[in-house]
């Protein structure tokens, strides 16, 4: 027997003026998923900023002087180290939470109040589109618990992914709702369900796989009752939704194509590191297939995101180079399971459009928030991530609830009675794998309590990741075990030789200790593959070059640098200082060098280092009285812990004589 239309006589939940019980109901789930999302992931608050956090939160000028407008209407990525993405209302966001405080659980904490808003949202939509309680409420706990969401929740960066999820689900639900209605009533529906959809595009370019979510949800509707799609239907479905929706994607392309200079990214931009699938011809041997590696690749990834939504454990934060390699061949035993699951959604797509068609809307759901990440009819620039997951993970979680549903109806209940065993093992499952969720998400936090921590954790689950050897290679070199350093960063080099940062870090390590010529060639092998933009990779080379008496090559490439990163305040700093002090003396250019060292001063004025290179500027060009001045002004501003603070005090008495 066919589902009843939702919302036909069983609930006026879908319509306004909902009964005061649903009302109650909705309020009573929506504290328990707060309660439940904070039990989760609370103790993720007080975690430091990590991985690409440090670099957009701390370090974009943007967001640090809050210039919004410079936001709107750049790249995502700053400077020269774009990447053709384009999520201006986000970055908005950031520039906003650090205006009011720069504590990393100031900008957690809105990241979390989000994921439990798509939980409350998930419930509401779940429950108009069933009709029942239960599977709205099995879906939304599972999500605000599940443990593949702890990247989106801990990586502060990947707001984008909550936030586009959240006003992309907000959207197809007020759709859903306007088509469900008898007449065409009033507009605010449908403009509330399009300002929520240009919200959800701004936020992340995935968004735009939500029309084909409700394209699917109007496909699945039942032609009877105040549903029957006839022409006024679909005529009015198409001026309240489907024009809107249209005009609201050229809006954004059109606005895509004139920040960034292109819609999409070419796959020749994507390093190999990032996805191979940009590169499928990389590290094939003879006899392997080139057609394998691009196309049935995806279809392996397809297999591991079901399994981590099934059984997410382990996690990590990385997945590049090598930690998925391609598919190289048919007997592949990860394409196997890939086509497995991917024929199982199938056959459960075909079977439920005839007998339940809430079971497609679930499946394809996640299906098709999926396709546009699985680096199928476009590359991304990222082979696979957890965070790719949370949009999809919508649509699994639905189709658990229904599950649930299934079970109970089917095998814990006979002739209208409960059976009391089943019931009691189905409550002690659902129990059990709750349970290890909530624990797992817990236990998860944990490793992302700092950067050194969550890198060691993920090396264990990905021994074969360059980035991952080279992320505790930069670890290790902060810390001051130099010999480790070097080690990691030939690990990665092994993995992947073509990696600018692994060469950079063996440079630093080798120059740590002493290895001057070792430490030359790593660095210069850096610079060629690309890592001129490597503030302490350079300054470190220059060094080298500099007490070899190589002041022309050294004052070149810094120079190269500063061109490229004119924000290095010690690339700065160490530029002008050659340039007063190189050898012979036809290299020397005080004039030249008052504006790299002006500069890194106004970067940082309370560095006693940058300071002393001004000084040695400005007394290179006879400018005493402002040399003095300088010091006067600085001094008390520079730590008196600063190794300069005693030097600078003892010039300033010498020169006030």
């Amino acid at each position: 027997m066919r589902d009843r239309p939702a919302g036909v006589s069983r609930s006026r939940s879908e319509l306004p003026g909902a009964p005061v019980a649903t009302r109650r109901s909705t309020i009573l789930v929506s504290l328990l998923l707060a309660i439940l999302g904070f039990a989760a992931f609370g103790n993720s608050l007080g975690n430091p900023l990590v991985t690409d956090d440090r670099i957009i939160i701390e370090q974009d000028e943007r967001i640090e002087h809050g210039r919004i407008w410079e936001l709107l209407t750049g790249e995502y990525w700053a400077g020269p180290r774009g990447n053709l993405l384009y999520r201006p209302l986000v970055m908005a966001s950031f520039a906003v939470n650090r205006g009011i405080s720069h504590q990393p659980w100031a900008f957690r904490l809105p990241n979390l109040l989000i994921h439990i808003g798509v939980a409350i949202l998930l419930f509401v939509f779940a429950r108009e589109l069933t009709g029942s309680l239960l599977p709205a409420l099995v879906a939304a706990i599972l999500f605000v618990i599940h443990p593949v969401h702890t990247e989106p929740l801990n990586a502060i960066v990947e707001r984008t992914d909550l936030a586009v999820t959240f006003f992309g689900l907000a959207s197809v639900w007020l759709y859903w709702r306007d088509g469900n209605a008898r007449t065409a009533g009033g507009w605010v529906r449908p403009v509330m369900a399009g300002l929520a959809f240009g919200i959800a595009l701004g936020c992340k370019e995935n968004g735009i796989a939500l029309v084909g979510v409700v394209v699917l949800l109007d496909a699945c509707r039942r032609r009877s009752g105040p549903f029957e799609r006839g022409n006024g239907w679909r005529r009015r479905r198409a001026l309240r939704c489907y024009l809107p929706l249209i005009l609201i994607i050229g809006a954004y392309l059109t606005a895509r194509g004139m920040v960034l200079g292109a819609i999409v990214r070419e796959s020749s931009d994507i390093a190999v590191v990032d996805n191979i699938l940009a590169h499928p011809e990389y590290g094939l041997g003879p006899g392997d297939s080139l057609f394998l590696a691009r196309w049935a690749t995806p279809i392996a990834v397809f297999g591991k995101a079901v399994l981590l939504l099934l059984f997410p454990d382990p996690l990590s934060w990385d997945y590049s180079h090598a930690t998925i390699e391609t598919v190289k061949n048919v007997a592949d035993v990860r394409l196997i399971v890939g086509c497995a699951w991917l024929a199982l959604v199938a056959v459960g797509i075909v079977i439920s459009y005839r007998r339940r068609r809430l079971v497609l809307m679930a499946l394809g759901f996640g299906l098709v928030t999926y396709s546009i990440v699985s680096n199928t009819y476009v590359i991304i620039g990222a082979l696979f991530a957890e965070r790719l997951l949370y949009l999809p993970s919508v649509g699994y979680c639905l189709f658990v609830g229904l599950t649930v549903e299934w079970v109970l109806k089917h095998v814990c209940q006979q002739g209208g009675r409960t059976r009391p065993i089943p019931a009691a093992i189905l409550m002690l499952v659902l129990a059990t794998v709750g349970a290890w969720y909530l624990y797992l998400t817990v236990n998860r936090n944990r490793d992302w309590r700092s950067g050194p921590a969550l890198n060691a954790a993920d090396l264990q689950t990905h021994p074969h990741a360059s980035r991952l050897w080279w992320s505790v290679a930069g670890d290790t070199l902060n810390a001051g075990r130099f010999t480790e350093t070097i080690k990691h960063a030939e690990r990665a080099i092994e993995i992947y030789p073509h990696s600018s940062d692994a060469w950079s870090l063996a440079g630093l390590g080798y120059w740590r200790v002493g290895n001057a010529d070792r430490a030359l060639e790593c660095l210069n092998r850096s610079f060629e593959l690309g890592g001129l933009g490597v503030e302490n990779a350079v300054v470190a080379a220059a060094n080298v070059y500099k007490t070899r008496g190589g002041f022309g090559k050294a004052i070149s490439l810094l120079s190269e640098h500063v061109a490229e990163k004119p924000t290095s305040a010690t690339a700065l700093n160490n530029l002008a200082l050659y340039l007063v002090i190189a050898e012979p003396d036809s290299l020397r250019d005080p004039h030249g060098a008052l504006p790299y060292i002006k500069a890194a001063h106004r970067m940082q004025p309370d560095q006693g280092d940058i300071v002393d290179t001004y000084l040695s500027v400005l007394l290179a060009l006879d400018r005493k009285e402002e040399a003095i001045e300088l010091l006067r002004r600085s001094l008390p501003i520079i730590s008196p812990t600063d190794p300069c603070h005693r030097e600078l005090a003892s010039k300033l008495d010498q020169l006030s004589r």
